[in-house]
């Protein structure tokens, strides 16, 4: 595995702006990082020092991205844009990116810098980790609070970084955080999709500390669906709907993959079992939120049922039950859930629902123009996050080739993993 040097790093300015209160939803995000890498098979002119200047242009429209965390008095989390900068690395890999299958997760984690949770309000809040490769490939990992953005956020930044260092228009953005904080209204609705975590005991001095359990050990892979099976598990997943009604290739797709790592994870069959799932609510808020809402505009689908039920069901009745939850992400569901985190004495004690040993989370960024980030005139050759252990979620992502098909980085238990792996149904949708 190829060795990678760290050659400088040093912070990148923009402008001041006072302190930006964090909305409703921003707060669900708290202070755990949202990772991602771009990478290039070529670097032609993006040398580190013309990305530091296109950078630092485009931090003057992003104050947030150069201030610092701040912790309010009774819980939850705002930024004060004091212009401390965002971190820009410089490194340099021992080896030729042309060589390394990404797919394969052949990256070693040092090819981007994360975050110090440890000391989340002297941490800038976004890192920038440049590594350029030895046959002119370069990677940009990008790692950073997620209070501060959400997937569409920071896909759109990315691809003004792009722009900017073109020359070219940006879509400005929109720092209105305001227009995701609630009134102060009583919740409307009940709210499976979160768990409000209870006070901890008192613990006096004299008391052991308990030792958390070993992580289990973990597992990750990168599958495509090629667009031809995505097709025919939609097909196979349409039959016998309620008339009229239709599910999408992401409900499909969700379909097989909870209801086939249910099959293989082990629980009881009368357990609870949740499949919680991000939702982009920018064009579902009354009115629609502006173009360029710069922050979190994430709504959580969350999909209830038992073991039993999801695994001797019918792929299509599954499907169907992800898309009913779908569909109730409605305008009022939205405010509700604004009023719920409001409501909390403590909105960082408010966690998503489906966390857990029956829970299984999955994000979408298939549907962002990922590979129109583009600083020289070519495309990335891939993007998705890095290697790290997790467990519990999987992330759709688009390939280069842009025709509808679908990479799926999954995370379990090493043990899960590789029963999945051999499940009849799994394969029956993977390329033989």
């Amino acid at each position: 595995m190829v060795e990678i040097t760290i050659k400088s790093s040093q912070r990148v300015t923009g402008v001041e702006a006072g302190k930006i209160v964090l909305s409703d939803n921003d707060q669900l995000m708290g202070i755990i990082p949202v990772v991602v890498m771009v990478y290039y098979s070529r670097s032609d002119n993006m040398e580190f020092s013309s990305m530091k200047a296109s950078l630092q242009k485009l931090l003057e429209y992003y104050p947030t991205m150069t201030g610092k965390l701040i912790f309010r008095p009774s819980g939850g989390v705002d930024i004060q844009c004091s212009n401390e900068g965002a971190l820009m690395i410089e490194a340099s890999a021992d080896g030729a990116l042309s060589e390394i299958n990404i797919l394969e997760n052949q990256i070693p984690l040092s090819i981007y810098t994360p975050m110090d949770l440890s000391t989340p309000t002297t941490e800038p809040v976004c890192k920038f980790q440049l590594t350029y490769f030895t046959d002119g490939g370069l990677a940009i990992g990008f790692t950073g609070f997620h209070c501060i953005l959400d997937g569409t956020s920071l896909f759109e930044f990315l691809t003004n970084w792009g722009a900017m260092h073109r020359g070219q228009p940006i879509l400005v953005p929109v720092e209105n955080r305001s227009l995701l904080i609630s009134e102060g209204n009583p919740p409307s609705m009940e709210h499976e999709e979160f768990f409000v975590r209870p006070p901890a005991p008192p613990v006096s001095d004299s008391d052991p500390k308990p030792q958390p359990p070993p992580a289990p050990v973990t597992k990750s892979i990168i599958a495509e669906f090629p667009v031809e099976i995505l097709n025919k598990l939609k097909e196979d997943c349409s039959v016998d709907l309620p008339e009229g009604s239709w599910i999408s290739t992401n409900d499909a797709l969700s379909a097989l993959i909870w209801q086939r790592i249910l099959t293989v994870r082990g629980h009881n069959d009368e357990d609870i079992v949740k499949l919680g799932m991000a939702c982009n609510a920018r064009s579902l808020r009354s009115p629609p939120l502006p173009k360029g809402y710069f922050g979190n505009v994430n709504f959580f689908i969350c999909v209830k049922s038992t073991k039993q039920e999801i695994v001797s069901s019918t792929l299509s009745q599954v499907a169907w039950k992800i898309r009913q939850g779908v569909m109730e992400i409605t305008p009022e569901k939205i405010q509700s859930s604004l009023d719920f985190v409001h409501s909390q004495p403590d909105p960082s004690k408010v966690i998503p629902g489906f966390v857990g040993p029956t829970g299984f989370a999955m994000t979408s960024w298939n549907k962002f123009p990922m590979y129109d980030i583009d600083f020289a005139g070519f495309a990335p050759r891939f993007i998705g996050i890095p290697p790290l252990p997790f467990s519990g979620l999987a992330l759709m992502l688009d390939t280069p080739k842009r025709d509808g098909s679908i990479y799926v980085q999954i995370g379990l238990e090493a043990s899960h993993m590789n029963a999945l792996l051999v499940d009849e149904i799994w394969n029956k949708y993977r390329p033989q």
